[in-house]
């Protein structure tokens, strides 16, 4: 289940995502990120996180940007990946 903000972040990289992508070649995506250490800890990994976009950029993706999406309490519950591929 996604808040308010995170609508609100992926609408925007959505909307930027048409706005850069002038070119019909170019294949943009937003992914969103939200693995923990643990089932209780509050924190995303950050080292699964590295580890998916090493995997990512193998796979010919090239990471545009990352955003971290926070709750209320101001906690990292997860990160927005702007992603872009130019085949």
């Amino acid at each position: 289940m996604h808040d308010e903000c995170t609508i609100k972040l992926l609408c925007a990289a959505k909307l930027l995502c048409r706005f850069l992508c002038k070119d019909e070649k170019l294949e943009q995506l937003v992914l969103e990120f939200k693995k923990h250490k643990r089932f209780w800890y509050p924190e995303v990994d950050v080292s699964k996180l590295n580890d998916r976009i090493f995997e990512l950029k193998n796979e010919g993706w090239i990471v545009i940007s990352i955003t971290p999406n926070s709750n209320w309490l101001g906690v990292v519950k997860s990160y927005s990946i702007l992603l872009q591929n130019n085949s």
